[in-house]
C-alpha cells in the first residue's frame, strides 16, 4: 500500500510545523494532497550507500532552483530570453549550483537528461549543476497561484508528475530542475531554494524517496567519496 509522502512526515513532526505547513499550503493555494506518491516517508540511503547508488543511475534528482534576488520579479515573461525581467540567481545562488556541478563530478554522477523550467534561474541552475544543457520547458514553470490561471497549473502540476514518474533506465540519472509551488503541490515536499529530492519511479506512476540534498549536503558527500579514493 502507498502512503503520501506528506501523509507520513507530517506525524513524524512536532504539532507546530504540521500547522505551519497546513498554513502554508492554503495561503498559496496549493493542495494538501500531492499527486505523486512516494512510497516511503523516511529517505532509504545516505552516504557512500547513495554515493554508489547514484553512480549506478536509474534515479531523478529533483531540484528547486539555487538562491534568488527575492526583491527582483518577473514582469515580462512574454520575452523568456530576456533574464533582465526575471528574478535571478544571486551570486550566492550560481555558486550554490556550481558546488552541486563539482559535487556530480566528484561522486561521478552519470547525467542523462536535464529537464528546466524556462525562466533563466531554473535554467543557469540546472546548466551549472548539471553540466549539460538543459531542456527549457514553459510546462514546469513557475506555478505560483495568483498570477497563473487554475487550469495552467493543473497542467504543470500533471507535467511535472509525468517527468517525475516517467521510468529512467540504469545507468544515467534524470536532472529536473522546477520551483517551489510546483514542487510542493506535486510532492507533497516544502524545499529550500538549491535543495534536492532524489526519487525512483517505480514504473506504476509512483516514486520512492531515496534522498533529500541540501546544498551543503552535496558538498559533504562529495568529501566523503573524494576521502575513500584516496
Amino acid at each position: 500500500m502507498n502512503i503520501p509522502f506528506p501523509a507520513m512526515i507530517m506525524m513524524r513532526r512536532s504539532a507546530r510545523r504540521v500547522v505551519a505547513l497546513w498554513l502554508l499550503a492554503a495561503a498559496l493555494g496549493l493542495s494538501l494532497f500531492p499527486l505523486v506518491g512516494v512510497q516511503a516517508a523516511d529517505p532509504t540511503l545516505s552516504g557512500g550507500a547513495l554515493a554508489v547508488a547514484l553512480q549506478r543511475g536509474g534515479y531523478v534528482i529533483l531540484f528547486r532552483h539555487a538562491m534568488t534576488d527575492q526583491s527582483q520579479q518577473d514582469t515580462d515573461l512574454q520575452n523568456i530570453t530576456n533574464c533582465a525581467t526575471q528574478r535571478n540567481l544571486t551570486g550566492e545562488g550560481q555558486t550554490q549550483a556550481r558546488t552541486i556541478g563539482e559535487a556530480f563530478t566528484t561522486l561521478g554522477i552519470p547525467v542523462g537528461q536535464v529537464v528546466s523550467s524556462d525562466l533563466c534561474r531554473a535554467l543557469d541552475t540546472a546548466r551549472l549543476a548539471s553540466g549539460k544543457a538543459p531542456e527549457p520547458t514553459e510546462r514546469i514553470r513557475d506555478n505560483t497561484p495568483g498570477k497563473v490561471a487554475e487550469t495552467t497549473m493543473a497542467e504543470r502540476n500533471a507535467a511535472l508528475r509525468q517527468i517525475l514518474t516517467s521510468p529512467q533506465p540504469a545507468g544515467t540519472n534524470r536532472v529536473v530542475v522546477s520551483h517551489m509551488p510546483n514542487i510542493l503541490s506535486v510532492t507533497g515536499v516544502q524545499l529550500n531554494e538549491g535543495d534536492a529530492l532524489v526519487l525512483a519511479p517505480d514504473g506504476s506512476g509512483d516514486v520512492r524517496l531515496v534522498a533529500r540534498l541540501s546544498v551543503a549536503d552535496w558538498n559533504a558527500l562529495a568529501h566523503i567519496v573524494a576521502r575513500l579514493g584516496s
